[in-house]
């Protein structure tokens, strides 16, 4: 969440880790200064303000780097959330009169989401200045981003536009541009001339609001955002922080070295997720996916029930090369073909109790998995040669490239999980049922691990 060198979606590797390019604007070290000793000062990232991390202002990728050797599980940040500088809902809107007011307007919730909340918050800070409690963090925000809805137009993509990635690139760039000038109109008209010394006239505009956005919408984690800490970089193997109602932590997730630089994962992203979401792709990516959504079960009420009960088994799962989320993946297809005598009613909701899914049950669901995935690759075969022709002729257009790059991918997804469905195949087949019966994703993830020494 680094703002970062010059503007570009794809990543320089190092050690098959990527670091962030999130913008255009190099932010000084003499201000990367002021942000680290403002962050310890407010306990940030430990409660007593000491750490052996810091900020590298001399490295080509800035990021956070260890003084000290780290061990696996050491404790990186440890916060409790009552912080005063941890930026939270919560906390943007106690005490902000002109927020409130916002918040109690009629038709707010149609236009104003919470990504919209904390933009208004970041630009309140923005506008006060030196006098704001924030400013040493607000000064290095970065002032642009190369996220594909803000860098890839409509022209830059026409050559692709045809192409499954490049529609939902144009869908999504399309919904931000509604909910942004929507949200805009909305706050001229009813917002803005009552806090004009707050939002000064000849300084907010929908530019203003679009980079406060986008700002926001990089650096939080679920409607968290933590200075100094959003300057950790990514890596898909990165510590994944543990968060419960009071407390943010970050421990290690290996050894590391005096001065070497310490990554955290922004989640289990494939490179769609972490372009559209920070700017950036890895050059291997571990969670690269494709998705598999259910067919349509408007005409099966014993599945609705599942789905709305208390199962809440997915419609939607996004399955990787090695076969992650292939279990769920299963869990719901095996309750959407289940046969009525398969299960049994717990008051109004039916669910398997003491009495296992049939074999049959469980082939048909893996046929339905293998069915869609073999349509998915077919169709991405059939593409290669226009891939090919289009990479040759736009090579120069970045967004062009991304999008072929995501479908090569794609494609790459969907070869090994076709033969890592075979193999669930062969394995029923053998055993007589890989889940046991029940309906249980478990085995298969376990198939998973095993498969990729996990």
């Amino acid at each position: 969440m680094l703002p970062q060198g010059r503007p570009t979606a794809l990543c320089v590797l190092l050690l098959s880790l990527c670091t962030l390019f999130l913008s255009t604007h190099a932010t000084s070290p003499e201000a990367i200064r002021r942000l680290e000793q403002w962050a310890f000062e407010h306990q940030l990232p430990n409660p007593d303000g000491s750490t052996p991390l810091y900020i590298n202002v001399d490295a080509p990728l800035r990021g956070i780097y260890t003084k000290q050797a780290l061990t696996k599980g050491d404790v990186m940040v440890n916060l409790t959330l009552d912080n005063p500088i941890l930026i939270t809902k919560d906390r943007i809107m106690t005490d902000n009169p002109a927020l409130q007011f916002l918040s109690e307007l009629p038709e707010a919730d149609q236009y104003v989401n919470s990504q919209i909340y904390f933009a208004l918050w970041t630009l309140e800070q923005k506008y006060k200045g030196a006098e704001s409690l924030w400013a040493p963090y607000i000064d290095v925000l970065p002032e642009s981003f190369t996220i594909p809805t803000v860098v890839c137009s409509e022209e830059m993509l026409e050559p692709v536009a045809e192409l499954q990635e490049a529609k939902k690139l144009l869908q999504a760039k399309e919904m931000e541009d509604q909910l942004l000038s929507g949200a805009w109109d909305f706050l001229k008209e009813t917002f803005f001339p009552h806090f004009q010394r707050t939002y000064p006239q000849e300084k907010i505009s929908l530019d203003e609001l679009r980079w406060a956005y986008h700002a926001i919408k990089t650096r939080t984690w679920s409607n968290l955002q933590i200075p100094w800490v959003d300057m950790f970089n990514h890596a898909s193997q990165g510590s994944l922080p543990s968060r419960d109602k009071n407390n943010f932590i970050l421990h290690a997730d290996r050894d590391y070295a005096a001065g070497e630089e310490v990554f955290i994962s922004y989640g289990a992203k494939g490179n769609r997720g972490l372009w559209e979401g920070y700017g950036f792709m890895l050059e291997e990516n571990e969670f690269n996916c494709i998705e598999f959504h259910l067919p349509d079960t408007s005409a099966n009420p014993l599945f609705q029930a599942f789905v709305k009960g208390r199962y809440k088994l997915p419609l939607h799962v996004c399955l990787t090369a090695s076969g992650l989320g292939v279990g769920h993946m299963m869990e719901s297809l095996r309750m959407m073909l289940a046969e009525s005598d398969e299960l049994e009613s717990v008051g109004s909701i039916p669910m398997p109790v003491r009495k296992p899914l049939s074999l049959k049950n469980e082939w048909k669901a893996l046929r339905e998995v293998l069915i869609g995935v073999a349509k998915r690759e077919r169709a991405l075969k059939e593409s290669l040669e226009l891939e090919n022709e289009l990479l040759l002729n736009h090579g120069d257009n970045e967004c062009v490239r991304n999008v072929l790059r995501m479908r090569s991918e794609s494609r790459h997804v969907a070869e090994s999980l076709t033969q890592f469905i075979l193999r669930v195949w062969q394995s029923t087949l053998e055993e007589g049922s890989l889940g046991g019966g029940y309906v249980n994703s478990n085995r298969y993830e376990s198939m998973v691990r095993a498969q990729n020494g996990m």
